[in-house]
């Protein structure tokens, strides 16, 4: 009985980890880059094109899709 729930217990943790490794980590943008796309969405364009947000995820060293959600 004892060996039986010890290999379940062990299918979950291991159903558990493969799990959690496919969780991306949330982005965290810096004050600079805060501050530069409030600025670029309060005064230059409020939705910037593909192309576009690909320049500023360069300029500013952050993801394309960072930049699409912020």
């Amino acid at each position: 009985m004892n060996e039986i729930n010890s290999t379940t217990s062990e299918n979950c943790v291991n159903n558990i980890s493969l799990c959690n490794s496919n969780i991306q980590q949330r982005y965290r943008t810096t004050p600079i880059q805060s501050n530069f796309l409030e600025s670029y969405f309060q005064n230059i364009d409020d939705f910037p094109d593909s192309n576009m947000r690909k320049k500023i995820a360069q300029k500013l060293g952050m993801p394309s899709k960072s930049v699409h959600i912020w």
